[in-house]
């Protein structure tokens, strides 16, 4: 299951991203931001570096406390001002990031909170 979702996500990401390049093409600016998708642990950074990244989502409903503190510990790397958005829990008060919004929203299995994280 978890292959398929990830070969799926590698489709839609080539589209949207050729999408971008089409667009920027014709544009006086870069309005569109690439979109990437890694498959592995979050914690293993040499396989994406996301605390380099502008924006991550965590689909972290299931992650226990240890996960999140481990997530929490590499975020505090973030740059201030990023965003991170997080299910169903937050990120440790340690990671340094503040909830601009929660949102609860739809899922597949029910509803779930959002918690949309900046970097401070």
């Amino acid at each position: 299951l978890m292959d398929s979702l990830y070969d799926i996500s590698k489709e839609v990401q080539s589209l949207y991203n050729d999408e971008v390049h089409r667009l920027e093409a014709t544009a006086s600016s870069h309005l569109y931001p690439m979109v990437s998708f890694a498959r592995g642990s979050l914690l293993d950074l040499s396989i994406l570096d996301w605390t380099k990244c502008n924006f991550v989502f965590a689909n972290s409903t299931c992650f226990d406390e240890v996960l999140m503190e481990d997530i929490g510990e590499r975020a505090q790397q973030m740059r201030r001002g990023s965003i991170m958005i997080t299910m169903s829990k937050l990120l440790p008060p340690t990671a340094g990031f503040t909830v601009v919004e929660e949102v609860r929203e739809k899922t597949s299995w029910g509803s779930a909170d959002f918690f949309i994280q900046r970097k401070d």
